[in-house]
C-alpha cells in the first residue's frame, strides 16, 4: 500500500473515505490509498490519517480481504448457475 498526494481539480466536493466510509469534504489536495504498482483506490479523510500509515495499511488490506471474498462468491455463484451444454 502506498499513499499518494495529489492536487485536487475539483474541490470541496463530497467523497467517500475508503477506510472509514465517512462523507468528507475534498480541499485542494487529497491523499490517495494505491496498491504497490500504483492503482489509486480511493481517497482517505483527515481522521484516518491521523491514525498512522500502520493503522492504515491494516485497514486496507482488511478491505482487500473482504472484497476478494466478495469476488470469490460471485464467481462460484455464477458457476454454479450454468446449465449444462445440451439441457
Amino acid at each position: 500500500m502506498k499513499l499518494q498526494l495529489e492536487c485536487n481539480h475539483t474541490p470541496f466536493q463530497k467523497q467517500t473515505c475508503l477506510t472509514c466510509n465517512s462523507l468528507i469534504e475534498m480541499s485542494e489536495a487529497k491523499v490517495i490509498v494505491c496498491n504497490d504498482q500504483g492503482k489509486a483506490y480511493g481517497e482517505v479523510c483527515p481522521h484516518c490519517l491521523k491514525q498512522g500509515f500502520g493503522w492504515l495499511s491494516n485497514r486496507f488490506d482488511q478491505l482487500n480481504q473482504v472484497s476478494k471474498v466478495k469476488e470469490i462468491d460471485v464467481v462460484r455463484q455464477a458457476q454454479t448457475r450454468r446449465m449444462p451444454v445440451g439441457a
